[in-house]
């Protein structure tokens, strides 16, 4: 969504009509819904899609090459919507170079800062879509072999609660399987075999919660969001003699926390 926008301003200052172009990894275990939802998004973007049957590196790869030998320029670029916390997200900012493992490209992160909230506000606000999956309780998805509905969203009767009334956001990754790793046999593992799940504690009723969830709203209203009063205390201040610095630390750290 982000990516659309800003081509679309691109678009109106220059006069160019450049399409978004999308890289998607196909994996046979993938959830039909996703592809649905691929597939649905691509057209309304009117993008043009990039499909490899194939592992993410050697498909970079083959991608990379083949965009060099049509003649792209410079460097290329990746908008990935990565964010701190996420299993390979230590290190990076909003522009960082491929791991040494991966084909050369720069990564473009431009909600790396964002929490779990803020993702869900700003889908909810602008009335953006988003795989079913997610109103059926699912907060972070795999495929269909390492991925569950979260069981922090179980209701009573058994059904799930949408993944924007999710309370603990620390839980985003609570319904992913662990993957066993193998035994030691005096080779390393790839390296990013295993990932943990996130929150392994069991969590309270999804009933007992509900009434302390953050109302993000339903699926295409708009949200009711927290929010934050500064203020400001000092003559200097408010006479313009000395810069307020504070505020602008101040604001930063709450839009972290989706204030």
């Amino acid at each position: 969504h982000l990516l659309r926008a800003a081509l679309a301003a691109h678009n109106a200052e220059t006069g160019a009509r450049v399409k978004p172009q999308l890289i998607y990894f196909h994996n046979e275990r993938e959830f039909p819904a996703v592809e649905t939802f691929v597939a649905d998004a691509v057209a309304a973007a009117d993008a043009h899609l990039f499909t490899y049957e194939m592992g993410i590196v050697d498909g970079l790869r083959l991608h990379i090459q083949a965009q060099k030998e049509a003649g792209m320029p410079g460097i290329i670029a990746f908008v990935l919507g990565t964010r701190e916390g996420d299993p390979n997200s230590k290190g990076q900012t909003s522009f960082s170079p491929s791991s040494s493992w991966m084909p050369p490209f720069m990564r473009v992160n431009p909600v790396l800062s964002w929490n779990y909230a803020l993702v869900w506000r700003f889908l909810q606000e602008f009335d953006l879509p988003y795989s079913s999956l997610y109103d059926e309780g699912y907060t972070s998805l795999g495929t269909v072999d390492d991925t569950k509905p979260n069981p922090a969203l179980l209701r009573p009767d058994g059904t799930y609660m949408p993944a924007y009334l999710l309370e603990d956001w620390t839980l985003e990754r609570a319904g992913r399987v662990t993957k066993t790793k193998p035994k030691a046999s005096g080779v390393a593992g790839g390296a990013e075999a295993a990932q943990p799940t996130a929150g392994s504690e069991p969590a309270a009723p999804a009933q007992a919660r509900a009434s302390r969830a953050p109302r993000l709203g339903m699926r295409r209203s708009t949200s009711s969001a927290r929010t934050v009063g500064l203020v400001i205390i000092g003559d200097e201040i408010l006479k313009g003699k000395v810069a307020d610095t504070n505020a602008p630390y101040a604001i930063e750290q709450m839009r972290k926390q989706g204030l």
